[in-house]
């Protein structure tokens, strides 16, 4: 397969370290590193893409389904316009099973982001995307010396060159700048102030305001553009959150 051949969804973590490996250990064969380097700086981009499209894709699902959660539909209007009272409200049990619900198709699109993080990414991509091959700099310097004996094109080149190197570096930059951010708008979910105007019993109201606490970590997660290594570092806390939730409320149906 030609670097003309490879597509975004061709490009994988292994693609990348086998060819980062060529550079960094196959010096005798190499006499244009900076043909490669470019290769391997397009591929990087094109393996940012996938990874965001895909991520993006899941972050969709969450932010769809969160969008819909409306707590007047779920207890009702306490308005006296509409007529209705606190004997209409849901069963605590219909609470339990719509927050069940809620919580079981955001886990699920949690694990999904989870897992293309383990299968793609790992603390061996971390100095890849984030300027692994800065330590090769001097390399590289004397290698397109030698290749651009033309002392004002090497200047040029050498300066391109150090832009693109620059590009790895800036990688969390391009994604905050691409961001999830385009994917959002407002959202409906209930505020504090509005929980607290909602006759529920202690248990129920626990359980709300973990669920809004952990739904704002969500969206907070996914709309505020984090870098790879943050949303790392975040996914496991919040699956953790999600998971605790999710047995307390199985343990107050037990009840």
């Amino acid at each position: 397969m030609t670097h003309s051949d490879i597509n975004p969804e061709h490009i994988t973590l292994s693609h990348l370290r086998a060819k980062y490996h060529d550079i960094s250990n196959d010096t005798e064969t190499l006499s244009l590193p900076v043909a490669d380097l470019h290769f391997q700086i397009r591929d990087i981009k094109k393996w940012q893409t996938r990874i965001l499209n895909m991520i993006s894709a899941d972050a969709a699902i969450i932010y769809t389904h969160l969008h819909n959660f409306d707590l007047e539909n779920l207890l009702g209007t306490l308005s006296s316009d509409t007529g209705m009272n606190l004997f209409s409200l849901p069963h605590e049990k219909q609470i339990y099973e719509f927050l069940t619900s809620q919580m079981n198709t955001i886990y699920h699109s949690v694990n999904n982001i989870n897992t293309l993080f383990n299968t793609e990414f790992d603390a061996t991509a971390i100095s890849l995307l984030q300027g692994g091959l800065l330590y090769h700099q001097s390399y590289l310097d004397k290698a397109i010396s030698n290749a651009l004996p033309d002392i004002d094109k090497f200047k040029c080149d050498k300066l391109y060159w150090e832009e693109k190197l620059a590009v790895i570096i800036q990688s969390e930059e391009i994604i905050h700048q691409r961001g999830l951010q385009s994917l959002f708008g407002t959202t409906t979910l209930p505020t504090a102030d509005e929980l607290k105007n909602v006759e529920m019993s202690s248990s129920e109201r626990f359980i709300m305001n973990e669920l809004h606490r952990i739904i704002s970590a969500v969206i907070n997660t996914l709309t505020e553009g984090l870098s790879y290594v943050q949303l790392v570092e975040t996914r496991t806390t919040l699956s953790q959150r999600i998971n605790d939730l999710s047995k307390l409320i199985r343990n107050l149906k037990k009840i």
